[in-house]
């Protein structure tokens, strides 16, 4: 999957990243934003793969982003303080990733063996 080298892309782009910062108030723990992150990788596959206009699929992207946020029940701020926060601190990101790389390809591999 395209998103899966994007994924090691960034955490290499991060590795560079100061850490020690202080954690937001709303700070979202690891085990919530891979369940998001999941989701947002998924949503994404789905718009890329429908093959929309990019104007569309922005349109359509940002109504999933809130459909997702909606269902793990997260202020968009709050996934917005605690995306950024993650960015620059390489543990928690490098924890993050590495289970939404799992889960995708666990199901990237499920579903190839779905297919005849």
């Amino acid at each position: 999957m395209k998103y899966i080298f994007l994924a090691v892309t960034l955490l290499l782009l991060v590795r560079c990243s100061p850490t020690g910062e202080p954690k937001p108030a709303n700070l979202l723990s690891e085990e919530k934003m891979t369940r998001i992150m999941i989701d947002v990788h998924l949503a994404e596959a789905q718009i890329e793969n429908a093959g929309l206009p990019l104007d569309s699929g922005e349109a359509v992207y940002r109504k999933m982003h809130r459909e997702i946020l909606r269902k793990h029940q997260v202020k968009e701020a709050d996934f917005n303080n605690s995306y950024q926060y993650y960015l620059r601190n390489l543990n928690g990101l490098d924890k993050i990733y590495e289970k939404v790389i799992d889960s995708l390809t666990v199901r990237e591999t499920l579903s190839k063996a779905k297919k005849p």
